[in-house]
């Protein structure tokens, strides 16, 4: 929220707005496979306590170059370029880490929970940011963000996890092994297949939020901010629902109805011209996002043995995250030719066929 408003505020730009966005998420969709590829190398514990105080370094250096003045736009961009380095290597791991710290019966919950806190932030976040942006400025916000990590740092260096063997194989070797297991698992293959489908053609929708806030609600920043925190009200609802699910069977459909009924909450929202009924549809398509979302998460995670979970999460992070300039790229496009509404009712159709060519070998990943 503070890197937004700062590149804005220096520049004045909607184009440089969107570049350091997409700059942050290029070296996830170039290096999330070498970052998942390390984790199966080495230690996860040492490598993400590596991570983290590098993430806490780019903040803190962030925040600085603003306290003093010194900020430019080219700062921002290099420091966003080096975050989404360590994003591509810390996001793999951390997911693949999970694992590791519950054991296979507590994953659901684990990945659950981890979304409650993640969903619980994005509704949070924003309006901490916000008032600490109108109180004291934006530098106290990255250094608030710099210190943060001490907590995390703190519990990965407290961690007593046992020691276990990791397989040595060169960087090549280890990709080529992760795509010739993904290949010949149908499900494996088509799940991942459909989360990057569904990241390109429909997650990008939050891209269009400000349209529908302004141009078809007819309100404003106000607007804007309730049809966000609608999404992560729903996201946040639907992880705890899943939370509460635990370790019992039904993974297989949970995942087809959230990813369908996800799809077609959303469908219904590009129809929508009243505000009420547009938060009401935002909750629910936040609600079957996660469910989706997380689901898919879990069944890769159990599914994969131990030896490749790191890489084959490194797949799943970049269909889903790496998969963002992309998105945006086309939405935009579609949305300045047919409008908003248009280009998101075009994306869910690309889905739906999708989820309908993948649906048999789907429906087998349970098993």
């Amino acid at each position: 929220m503070a890197q937004s408003w700062l590149v804005y505020d220096l520049t004045h730009s909607r184009i440089l707005l969107g570049l350091v966005s997409a700059i942050g998420s290029f070296p996830i969709l170039a290096f999330s496979l070498y970052g998942g590829s390390l984790a199966d190398r080495v230690d996860k514990r040492k490598l993400l306590l590596f991570t983290q105080c590098s993430a806490m370094t780019v903040a803190w250096m962030l925040g600085i170059l603003v306290a003093f003045g010194w900020v430019r736009i080219w700062h921002i961009l290099v420091l966003a370029t080096l975050l989404g380095l360590d994003a591509a290597i810390d996001t793999p791991t951390r997911q693949s880490f999970i694992i590791e710290m519950v054991g296979r019966e507590d994953l659901t919950n684990a990945i659950a929970l981890n979304s409650t806190i993640f969903n619980a932030s994005r509704v949070i976040g924003p309006a901490l940011a916000g008032f600490l942006i109108a109180a004291v400025g934006i530098a106290p916000c990255f250094f608030l963000n710099g210190l943060t990590y001490f907590a995390i740092i703190f519990a990965l260096y407290s961690m007593r996890l046992e020691v276990r063997t990791k397989p040595q194989f060169s960087t090549r070797h280890g990709l080529s092994e992760a795509i010739h297991y993904a290949r010949s698992h149908p499900a494996i293959r088509s799940l991942l297949i459909l989360v990057a489908i569904v990241s390109i053609f429909a997650l990008q929708y939050l891209v269009m939020m400000p349209v529908f806030a302004k141009d078809i609600l007819g309100g404003g920043p106000k607007t804007l901010g309730g049809l966000m925190a609608a999404t992560g009200v729903g996201a946040l609802s639907g992880a705890l629902n899943l939370a509460s699910w635990g370790n019992r069977r039904g993974r297989e459909s949970m995942l087809l109805w959230g990813v369908f009924l996800f799809l077609l909450a959303l469908l219904f929202f590009t129809f929508s011209t009243n505000l009420y009924l547009s938060l009401l549809l935002l909750v629910l398509v936040g609600g079957f996002m996660i469910t989706f979302l997380a689901t898919a998460n879990t069944l890769l995670q159990i599914k994969v043995p131990d030896g490749l979970r790191g890489r084959i999460m490194g797949f799943f992070v970049m269909a889903l995250l790496g998969m963002t300039p992309i998105g945006s790229l086309q939405i935009g496009f579609l949305a300045q030719c047919l409008g908003a509404p248009w280009a998101i009712r075009i994306g869910i159709f690309v889905c739906l066929l999708s989820l309908l060519g993948l649906l048999r070998d789907l429906r087998r990943i349970d098993r």
